[in-house]
């Protein structure tokens, strides 16, 4: 079968052709093949159907224009190497400065530029790990050996950050015990409002004020409000009040620091916006759900408070009960709570302080209050009520009752002047011994 002459497909054939001259490789590339292919398609009348197979029979021939495209299609070699592009009518190497070229533009024939898929995790080209061993090594000797004791000693003293001078300082850590009614709740809300209006709340000197979050978990709003209202009066009074924004007071019933998400976001939203100097927070036994004995609720508590701490910078002053019978004035609950502040007072029900634990610092807190006077707690300056707290300290290191004459020792004191004293506080001396 003889193709037609003179058709539109021939006519494309040879203007594909006259067009687009060879490339210097004579090697036409997958998208010129492609092209070929079309316009043999074309290449046929409506009513004729063209067989490519019979391309291949000598009584049949073809015009030399199909011939042609249809032996260089056949030829194409794609590992020949090549990366032209078609420029005003000439197959050209691109330069920098050429514009990107169109899909049908880009000639490649270099097989090698196409690259067989890999694994996702390989990287081409990237070094070997350095063995961690190493790896510190390496890091180490660029920062250099670590400075010995005697550098380490000549290094400038940190000052203190003084939140309330010698009394406590930023970031600090404190829990304040004591039985029921012992007096913990009047002080922590003394301490509130006196650091709020910039006065010192033991010695009532003016000092600077504080920003103040504190977080009653455990009374209600009305018996609150009772308590903290004379208070805010008594500052006003003494020529400091309390200006807009420096004590925020939150109550609310409980709340669950060890497995609730959103206590802990609450908490720590009011934090960041009222960005408090001193956070004042209690009672433990109602910050977190679970037995109260159990290291973990209390580990994960005081892993968020610590994270509060260095986050925002704010010192924390924790209510705790301590445990019916004890004699050390610990807080209730795991041991945990003994090793985690820096500082823990019992304030007893006579007034008098004592730590339970070994202060880490040194902080100027008085070895006893009294009850009245301006305020609702004030430091003990007669004779008898400061022996008595120095004794009842003393008393509370030893594991068993100590003798009048371990005392006249330890406290360097007349034994006369603290069985004196021990008669006066007879059932508070008896009761740190009982069972």
């Amino acid at each position: 079968m003889s193709p037609a002459k003179n058709f539109e497909g021939k006519d494309k054939v040879e203007a594909f052709l006259e067009d687009k001259p060879p490339k210097p490789t004579a090697t036409p590339s997958r998208n010129v093949k492609k092209e070929v292919q079309r316009a043999v398609d074309d290449y046929k009348p409506d009513d004729v159907v063209i067989d490519l197979t019979d391309a291949a029979q000598p009584d049949e021939p073809k015009e030399p224009a199909v011939t042609d495209a249809i032996t260089a299609a056949e030829n194409f070699n794609p590992t020949t190497p090549s990366e032209l592009v078609l420029i005003d009518g000439e197959w050209q190497t691109p330069t920098p400065n050429t514009a990107p070229p169109t899909e049908a533009e880009t000639v490649s024939t270099n097989a090698a530029d196409i690259e067989p898929p890999q694994d996702p995790y390989y990287t081409p080209n990237t070094p070997a790990p350095i063995p961690p061993d190493e790896t510190h090594r390496l890091i180490a000797g660029l920062r250099g050996a670590d400075p010995d004791v005697h550098e380490w000693l000549n290094q400038p003293e940190p000052e203190y950050d003084w939140l309330i001078p010698g009394l406590l300082e930023r970031g600090d850590r404190l829990i304040i015990t004591g039985p029921e009614g012992g007096g913990k709740t009047t002080l922590l809300r003394q301490m509130a409002v006196t650091s709020a209006a910039g006065i010192h709340p033991f010695t009532f000197e003016n000092v600077d004020p504080l920003r103040v979050l504190y977080v009653d978990v455990e009374n209600s709003n009305r018996f609150s409000r009772r308590q903290f209202s004379p208070l805010v009066t008594q500052a006003k009074q003494h020529g400091r009040p309390i200006q807009p924004g420096q004590l925020i007071p939150l109550l609310r019933d409980g709340i669950d620091l060890y497995s609730t998400k959103p206590d802990q976001e609450w908490l720590t939203d009011r934090v960041a916006i009222n960005e408090p100097d001193l956070l004042i927070i209690g009672p433990l036994y109602k910050l977190a759900d679970g037995d109260p004995n159990e290291e973990a609720p209390a580990k994960a508590v005081t892993k968020y408070l610590d994270t509060l701490r260095a986050t925002y910078g704010v010192a924390i002053i924790l209510e705790a009960h301590s445990p019916h019978g004890d004699k050390t004035g610990r807080p209730y609950g795991a041991s945990l709570w003994k090793r985690w502040p820096e500082f823990g007072l019992e304030i007893s029900a006579s007034g008098r302080f004592r730590h339970w634990r070994g202060p880490r610092d040194e902080r100027a807190y008085p070895a006893a209050l009294t009850r009245g006077g301006e305020w609702p707690l004030t430091i003990a300056t007669k004779a008898a009520d400061v022996l008595w707290a120095r004794i009842s300290a003393a008393a509370g290191h030893h594991l068993f009752r100590p003798s009048i004459r371990d005392l006249e020792q330890e406290l360097e004191t007349s034994r006369s002047s603290i069985s004196r004293s021990i008669s006066a506080n007879q059932d508070e001396w008896d009761a740190l011994w009982d069972d």
